[in-house]
């Protein structure tokens, strides 16, 4: 019996929904926090929020404007606006405010976040989602006020990257369903943010293959009907790239364009293997940027190789001895993310930062949890163990008391930017104040500090009292 087939009663006990309501605690206590507060956009998010005020009327075809330039200076978009069309709904019921975009982020990873924990409990065993749950929660406090609710398009891409992670594994252990929910997490993580591009890709083939490859195998009992996520995912994966495809068609130069002929003719050189794979390892650091908020790329690489080194011996210690098959498939699926992705960090140009593979966190939280049930594994091969009935509440209870510390902790941060927002909120007083909104305004600026986050405030902050402004066409995008 593998640690994932535990015994019925532990298997019903928690509920795993239980384990779900724990994990988003804090994000929803975040929500409630955040509504207390006046915040005023600048920058990326000011020009999210001005893609969300033009729905429904003008809809986003493309993401996020990026560091993204054509061969002709024409800056470019991240992959797809699906950042937009599944917060809009919610921003627009909770009022359309700041504050809405705000919450309707947070709140997609709520829903992020709970499916990780429902993909986990299907495969293994309640303590083991427990423990799942607590790493889960670890991480969650290791995102922050930042990641879990601002909107900007490099944050909104990591927990959909963990429930690709999760889905791949799941039909390569024999599901069939979360192959839809594959290409759907695929989509969202890929469209926020372009350097998901190399990993996407064969993390949604592996579920694909995996699926049709059992399907052959079953020989004489196969039937059509054990193929039809197939259909539906393809329906699903163009009606998510509906937006892109458009714009394809439509604009010459199309930002597909745009996008190849940034990253197929680079103009400086790339960073190499070397400095890739000390990256990796870097941010890897086990008390590192998971569970730290760190944004940076710098320190040792020894705590996080000596993480990736035992990870990695247990996993092969536990395929060897065929002593867990879900666990080794797990396994497996994140070695393939940490391969193809230290490779993409290698094929970096210019400053690297640690936001344009901030996906590594999500690997590692995964590497830990993985760690910890692969001990167990190897534990009880050696000696079963059983868990006393009398510690099932304790463990309970110690993630219910991790919740709330990363309430706490998640709830009391400041929004980041602190003086550039706050600036904002005073410019766009006097700004509104001074103008006619019967006219239309052209707004330019010279902010070699804050790199025209305060004008792109600005030209938020007189849209949303009805004022008709624009900008230069540089910044068309």
């Amino acid at each position: 019996m593998s640690a994932g087939d535990e015994a019925t009663p532990s298997r019903r006990w928690p509920p795993w929904w239980v384990v779900a309501a724990l994990v988003v605690l804090p994000v929803l206590v975040l929500v409630v926090a955040l509504a207390q507060r006046t915040w005023y956009p600048t920058g990326d998010q000011a020009q999210a929020e001005l893609r969300m005020l033009s729905l429904p009327g003008d809809v986003p075809l493309v993401g996020a404007a990026g560091r993204i330039i054509a061969d002709d200076g024409t800056q470019g978009n991240h992959p797809g606006p699906l950042m937009f069309w599944a917060t809009w709904p919610l921003y627009r019921l909770l009022g359309g405010s700041s504050w809405a975009f705000e919450a309707a982020t947070a709140l997609v990873n709520v829903a992020g976040l709970a499916a990780s924990v429902a993909l986990v409990a299907r495969r293994v065993g309640r303590g083991l989602t427990l423990w799942y749950g607590a790493v889960t929660l670890v991480l969650v406090g290791g995102y922050g006020l930042d990641v879990l609710s601002q909107p900007w398009n490099p944050w909104v891409a990591l927990v959909p990257f963990t429930l690709l992670v999760l889905s791949a594994w799941a039909v390569l252990d024999g599901a069939r369903w979360p192959l839809v929910l594959a290409v759907a997490a695929a989509s969202y993580a890929l469209q926020g943010h372009v350097g998901y591009a190399p990993l996407v890709p064969p993390l949604v083939l592996v579920a694909l293959v995996a699926l049709v490859w059992r399907w052959w195998r079953s020989g004489s009992d196969r039937s059509w009907r054990e193929l039809a996520p197939i259909p539906v995912a393809v329906v699903v994966g163009l009606a998510l790239w509906s937006g892109p495809l458009v714009d394809l068609v439509r604009h010459d130069p199309s930002n597909v364009d745009i996008l190849l002929e940034h990253f197929g003719d680079p103009d400086e050189e790339v960073i190499g293997p070397g400095n890739g794979v000390e990256a990796v390892l870097q941010a890897s650091n086990p008390a590192g940027p998971w569970v730290a908020a760190s944004t940076g790329v710098s320190g040792s690489i020894l705590p996080g190789l000596a993480l990736v080194l035992v990870w990695a011996a247990v996993a092969v210690a536990v395929a060897v001895r065929r002593l867990d098959v879900t666990l080794t498939r797990l396994n497996a699926v994140i070695a393939l993310a940490l391969v193809v992705g230290t490779i993409a960090v290698s094929r970096v140009f210019g400053a690297l930062f640690l936001y344009t593979f901030r996906w590594i966190v999500a690997l590692v939280a995964l590497e830990v949890f993985t760690l910890g049930w692969g001990l167990l594994v190897l534990a009880r091969s050696r000696r079963p163990v059983a868990v006393p009935p009398l510690l099932r509440p304790a463990a309970l209870g110690a993630v219910a008391v991790l919740s709330v510390a990363m309430a706490v902790r998640v709830a009391g941060q400041e929004i980041p930017y602190e003086n550039s927002w706050r600036t904002e909120a005073e410019l766009s007083r006097q700004a509104v104040d001074a103008v006619d909104v019967d006219r239309t305004y052209l707004v330019r600026w010279e902010d070699p500090v804050y790199l025209g986050g305060l004008a792109f405030g600005l030209v938020l902050g007189l849209e949303r009292e009805g004022v008709t402004v624009g900008v230069d066409p540089a910044y068309s995008a």
